[in-house]
């Protein structure tokens, strides 16, 4: 197709890949149907045909196809789907039926063409009809045809003698069963396919699945939010009172204090369990912009987008008070969880490897200062890490003694800070 051409084609079958196929069969029918009434009028011309019954038929091969064509351009056939198949092919093959026999009643001498424009319309509608739909068509056409011959050889025994009646329609009737037994078997074929696509999607999903999810917290995992990180989206300036078009993120590095005394004191099945109920724990305190992902070991990486430092505070105090509520007394008696966590603040001028390293860096620096708190890591250009909104949820566990007690920072603090 020239580049000439293709606005023409645009135009007469439109652009969806989908309905451009079903047009473009509908439009070949209809050509065809167009040669169909001009081989008869030659009939009519020879006087084979009588004009009074060739002209009704010629409007009947004509109007059918092109309201199926249009139709179809026209999207009708996605709003009203006949038996559930988008291409209307049992109706658009029954109307050929109809033609069919009704050319072979009215053809006298040249009827026996008819017989081959059925083993088409037979064809055509193999690729797409169901089997009950296939076999059902074919008998139906038979019994027509049967019926249309009986009626010619009792009225027209002159034009059509009963002995040939009789091989037409042996003939006809070995067609129509060889054509639905193929269409039988690709309607089987079709399915087989269908299936295989259905298996192939589903193990190509469990396959993402397990590329992007943690498998043991159902978060997602360091590659997955790697590639979520690089792709998010710009924050509402309105929301955040940025006066630029710059992209705002907070990220929040947390780090789960004493896990390894945990693992050491009580098995790694404990520690299993207290990462997953950590898991759920965020889920639940989060909003649902925010992304929570497993970094590794008992590392996660919190991404708040359009959430400037000061607000992505606020989100962790939530997610230390749902922390507090969630008991861990089946796993041992006494045991409480408390994470530490440091928040750096990205915008779109900022390296994203940067911020993480800057949240990174101010983790452990809350770590050594006591764990259990939170800081924020300020821009390098100020090469500071400040202290904020220290407020534990609960008391640290018994087998951590270097944890904290409870500390609360005031609303205005003077703010310590430690090199960046």
């Amino acid at each position: 197709m020239t580049l000439s051409c293709k606005p023409l084609f645009n135009w007469l079958l439109g652009t969806d890949p989908h309905q451009r196929l079903r047009a473009s069969q509908s439009l070949l029918s209809l050509m065809v149907y167009a040669l169909c009434i001009a081989l008869e009028q030659a009939k009519v011309a020879a006087g084979m045909v009588a004009a009074a019954d060739a002209l009704p038929h010629a409007l009947w091969c004509l109007l059918g196809p092109l309201g199926f064509f249009l139709a179809v351009r026209g999207g009708l056939n996605l709003r009203w789907r006949i038996k559930g198949d988008p291409g209307w092919t049992l109706p658009q093959t029954s109307w050929g039926m109809v033609a069919i026999v009704w050319a072979y009643g009215i053809s006298g001498p040249g009827r026996g063409a008819a017989l081959l424009i059925l083993l088409a319309v037979l064809t055509f509608g193999a690729f797409s009809l169901r089997p009950v739909q296939a076999r059902a068509l074919a008998l139906a056409g038979f019994a027509m045809l049967a019926a249309t011959m009986a009626y010619k050889t009792a009225t027209d025994t002159e034009r059509y003698p009963p002995q040939v009646e009789v091989m037409h329609l042996l003939v006809a009737g070995i067609v129509m069963a060889v054509v639905s037994e193929l269409a039988v078997r690709m309607a089987a074929l079709r399915q087989r396919l269908q299936d295989q696509r259905g298996d192939l999607r589903s193990a190509l999903d469990r396959i993402q699945e397990m590329s992007t999810r943690d498998e043991l917290t159902g978060l997602l995992n360091r590659r997955a939010v790697t590639e979520r990180l690089h792709r998010a989206p710009p924050a509402d300036n309105a929301a955040v009172g940025q006066a630029d078009s710059s992209m705002l993120l907070s990220l929040a590095m947390i780090d789960l204090d004493h896990f390894k005394q945990v693992n050491d004191s009580f098995g790694h099945a404990v520690g299993d369990e207290v990462l997953r109920r950590f898991a759920r724990c965020g889920q639940a305190a989060l909003r649902g912009s925010d992304v929570l992902a497993r970094w590794g070991g008992e590392e996660f990486l919190l991404l708040m987008p359009g959430t400037p430092a000061g607000s992505a505070l606020g989100v962790l105090q939530r997610l230390r008070e749902q922390l507090a509520q969630q008991r861990f007394d089946d796993l041992d008696a006494g045991l409480r969880v408390t994470f530490s966590v440091g928040i750096a603040e990205c915008t779109e001028t900022q390296a994203l490897g940067g911020t993480i390293a800057r949240a990174d860096s101010a983790v452990y620096a809350a770590k050594h200062a006591g764990r259990n708190r939170t800081l924020l890591a300020r821009p390098h250009a100020e090469a500071a890490l400040t202290a904020a909104a220290a407020t534990p949820a609960s008391p640290a566990a018994p087998d951590a003694p270097d944890a904290p007690a409870n500390l609360t920072v005031p609303a205005s603090p003077a703010v310590p800070t430690v090199p960046a």
